[in-house]
């Protein structure tokens, strides 16, 4: 129980790391990303080898409500295209900040 990863690691295979507990939990991530409206991203680069992530946005993100948007929240401007390529979203925002964000 306290081998227990509070945060999922970004591997190639993280269905092998969930503990149960969590598979629920990740199940309604995709479900609410699935229904937002608005999706923010804040610090999330979504790794090349977190294969996982990468697929569960994509699931999501392909269900999602046309018009729907997604804002990334990043310094780093690489990380933008990365979501760029991953999801190839209609509505795309981009702050270098949170503080640019929020402004």
């Amino acid at each position: 129980m306290y081998t227990l990863p509070v945060v999922v690691p970004p591997v190639t295979h993280k269905s092998a790391v969930l503990h149960e507990a969590l598979s629920d939990v990740w199940k309604l991530a995709e479900e609410r990303l699935v229904e937002a409206d608005n999706v923010v991203v804040f610090g999330y680069s979504c790794p090349a080898l977190d294969f996982e992530s990468a697929n569960l946005l994509t699931r999501a993100h392909r269900k999602r409500r046309p018009g729907s948007s997604l804002s990334v929240i990043d310094p780093n401007g690489a990380v933008l295209t990365r979501y760029i390529d991953v999801l190839a979203p209609s509505r795309l925002s981009y702050y270098a900040s949170g503080h640019e964000y929020l402004a």
